[in-house]
């Protein structure tokens, strides 16, 4: 799991560690477009919206 202010700063570890099978993005903003089918990207406000309404 990587911690990010922005997903599209992700870039370096998606590029550097193709061969993981899972990769998670927590971010504050989720701006990368794209992104590979290796990464889940959750968003924070996303997140706890998510847990308010369980």
């Amino acid at each position: 799991m990587e911690i990010k202010r922005r997903s599209a700063r992700f870039d370096y570890p998606i590029t550097r560690y193709t061969e993981l099978p899972r990769v998670v993005v927590l971010c504050l903003e989720h701006d990368l477009i794209n992104p590979p089918e290796h990464v889940d990207v959750i968003e924070l406000a996303t997140l706890a919206a998510a847990l308010n309404t369980a």
